[in-house]
């Protein structure tokens, strides 16, 4: 994917995030909280490095991944679970995870421009905090864990 369809995709995803997401705390509507998680995979992502299976990221992005997974369209499915393909360590993938990521967001903006009933579904769920509880277990503490003997 070209930086320039990259950026075209991202403005049209921040028109609708600036409509639909407020400031602070969960969407009132399942379209703003879809919107909501998946620019917040952009952002860790973009401003952090962080990963939605990776060390810190499992922390900060796993749970907005796993609220798009169970409350996203079903025909955001296949690309949202496609993140965890391009998500193992390998530092090869980080150009597939960013073009999954705005793949994601363009497969968003499409649904909210289609208008969908369930865009204005009453949202009861905060994609920052969702499934804390089923979170992958290895959750980074901040440590390396390089073998100090050499």
């Amino acid at each position: 994917m070209t930086q320039d369809k990259k950026q075209q995709i991202f403005a049209r995803a921040e028109k609708w995030f600036d409509k639909i997401v407020p400031a602070t705390g969960a969407a009132k509507t399942k379209g703003g909280e879809v919107m909501r998680a998946a620019m917040r995979l952009h952002y860790r992502y973009y401003n952090d490095g962080d990963t939605a299976f990776e060390e810190y990221g499992i922390t900060t992005c796993w749970s907005s991944w796993a609220y798009l997974m169970d409350e996203a369209p079903q025909s955001m499915h296949d690309i949202v679970a496609g993140l965890q393909f391009v998500s193992s360590g390998n530092y090869d993938c980080l150009d597939e995870y960013d073009n999954t990521l705005h793949l994601i967001l363009d497969a968003v903006c499409d649904w909210l421009d289609s208008n969908a009933d369930d865009c204005n579904t009453p949202n009861t769920e905060d994609c920052i905090v969702y499934a804390i509880d089923d979170r992958p277990t290895e959750v980074y503490d901040g440590e390396d864990d390089y073998d100090e003997e050499y």
